[in-house]
């Protein structure tokens, strides 16, 4: 029978398009009654993660990268046993994940073609991840062709937050038979004092991009994009501050959730509204250009959110082609 289907779809290969359903078919035909085996694929991953902060969710992204030559049909999995210090929280991405006490698996069944495919792992932290957590993962694939590679492990640094919430101080007992004090409140009495929430420990990320074509007697936009990269949602006042170079004048400055002002060249947006992991919110600056900006001018933007873990990447910088009037 083999030898049958075989000498048939040599001789389709020769003919013409019409037989490549034919061949389809024998393929099938070749297959029936034998084991089924997982299409051949080398199957790696890449992880990242971030300083882990106790009592804020942390993120793994876990990239599983498929280098060919098959299309999976099978399916695949990302085994995790947490270390002490971290719990499964939830998972984002189109890979399904469970855990049974510290062990996590995490599966996809869709065909994964030639390329990569990412998803989440959230964990919560608590003080035994304290300084650092070691977590291995390992990839499996029935079909997988280079299983040397299946394994990667991440140590990762933990940290107690920066921003302590205060406690208040214990009220001491007067012994037996000592006079209590008594206060007296009255028009003059000092306000209570308000209070200011602990920000959460989170990155944010700044950048800015060019919209149009800046020419001299024109105006341009700037896009000022923040971007939370996690773990948790900010809850206190965001800040971009934008110094423009000679030549260039603030218009406007405006976006939802902001509040901007400017003062000579130095534009001031404030945003107090909650902004979550993987959101962004954005200003739009617009500038009238003169002169002094062509032929080239760099404008410079910095974020500021008292909670940010990574300084790194709240500086925007963007030159820009000006085109003379």
């Amino acid at each position: 029978m083999e030898t049958q289907i075989t000498g048939t779809m040599s001789t389709c290969a020769r003919r013409t398009a019409r037989c490549a359903l034919a061949a389809a078919a024998a393929a099938v035909l070749l297959h029936a009654g034998t084991a089924w085996a997982a299409a051949p694929a080398n199957l790696s991953m890449r992880i990242t993660v971030r300083t882990l902060f106790v009592g804020s969710p942390g993120t793994y992204h876990i990239t599983v990268v498929n280098r060919g030559p098959s299309t999976t049909d099978d399916v695949v999995t990302v085994h995790d046993t947490l270390p002490p210090g971290l719990s499964f929280a939830s998972n984002d991405g189109n890979w399904a994940c469970s855990a049974d006490g510290a062990n996590v698996s995490c599966t996809n069944i869709a065909p994964l073609g030639i390329g990569s495919s990412t998803f989440a792992l959230v964990v919560n932290v608590d003080d035994a991840a304290v300084p650092r957590v070691v977590n291995q993962f390992t990839l499996s694939y029935a079909g997988d062709t280079t299983p040397a590679n299946n394994s990667v492990t991440r140590s990762t640094i933990a940290r107690r937050p920066r921003f302590p919430v205060p406690t208040s101080p214990a009220t001491a007992t007067p012994r037996p038979g000592t006079p209590v004090p008594t206060h007296t409140t009255g028009p003059s009495a000092t306000p209570a004092a308000t209070h200011t929430p602990v920000p959460n420990i989170t990155d944010l990320m700044l950048t800015k991009t060019v919209s149009g074509t800046f020419t001299v007697g024109s105006t341009g936009n700037y896009l000022l994009t923040v971007n939370n990269l996690g773990p948790a949602t900010t809850n206190t006042d965001i800040s971009i501050v934008d110094t423009l170079p000679a030549g260039l004048t603030v218009v406007s400055a405006s976006g939802s959730g902001w509040t901007c002002g400017a003062s000579g060249q130095m534009v001031t947006c404030h945003n107090g509204s909650a902004l979550a992991p993987s959101s962004t919110t954005a200003v739009m600056l617009t500038v009238s250009i003169a002169a002094a900006a062509a032929p080239t001018t760099t404008n410079t933007a910095t974020l500021s959110y008292a909670g940010d873990s990574n300084a790194a990447n709240n500086t925007a910088h963007r030159p820009t082609t000006v085109r003379g009037g």
